[in-house]
């Protein structure tokens, strides 16, 4: 049986959506090549991507979030400002900045635990919360380059509002000609603070 390609991720609330999809609309119109956009209703906070996963570390991994994530308090994220990966002189990676409060590194840091338990090997790159709102060609001119940096330079912003997390959701991904489709696997509630 063929492996599944999954993530773990934190999914955003309706508003701070909309107002994703206002960015990506604004920066759509200044007709820069060579980017292709995420599907606005695929815009999530990825915790950590596992790639190919087998069947028996599925249900591992759905049994250790189901533990972890009875253990964490509900918390706000708050979505501002926006930048390149890996710089803006050679951006390949469009993303809006994530506020995030000590509980969201905590999670990743348990998370990640759970993970590297069950056979993954540990994360290369350092924890830095971002919604990707698009990816760069590598077929991209050094004009469209130069592009998008100018309108990161310009776009303005601030504050777009705050999202309440609640919960982890398990997705898989299967990569098709237009683009990767998200499934969800399954939803792993926090605490309830109101108990």
């Amino acid at each position: 049986m063929q492996p599944d390609r999954l993530f773990i991720a934190i999914d955003l609330s309706p508003e701070v959506i909309k107002r994703l999809s206002n960015i990506v609309q604004w920066f759509q119109r200044q007709k820069i090549n060579g980017i292709r956009w995420v599907r606005i209703e695929q815009i999530h906070l990825t915790l950590r991507f596992l790639g190919d996963t087998h069947l028996d570390q599925t249900q591992r991994l759905r049994d250790l979030l189901s533990s972890t994530c009875r253990r964490v308090n509900e918390f706000d994220l708050d979505v501002e400002g926006c930048g390149c990966f890996p710089n803006n002189k050679t951006p390949r990676v469009l993303w809006v900045g994530v506020k995030a409060p000590n509980e969201l590194y905590n999670l990743q840091k348990e998370i990640e635990a759970d993970v590297r338990h069950i056979g993954f090997s540990p994360e290369k790159r350092p924890f830095s919360p971002h919604l990707t709102l698009g990816r760069l060609s590598q077929y991209a001119s050094k004009d469209d380059l130069a592009q998008i940096t100018r309108a990161i330079q310009t776009c303005n912003i601030n504050h777009l509002g705050v999202s309440r997390v609640n919960h982890v959701t398990l997705y898989r991904s299967t990569l098709k000609q237009n683009g990767p489709i998200y499934d969800s696997l399954g939803i792993y509630p926090f605490v309830d603070d109101d108990q």
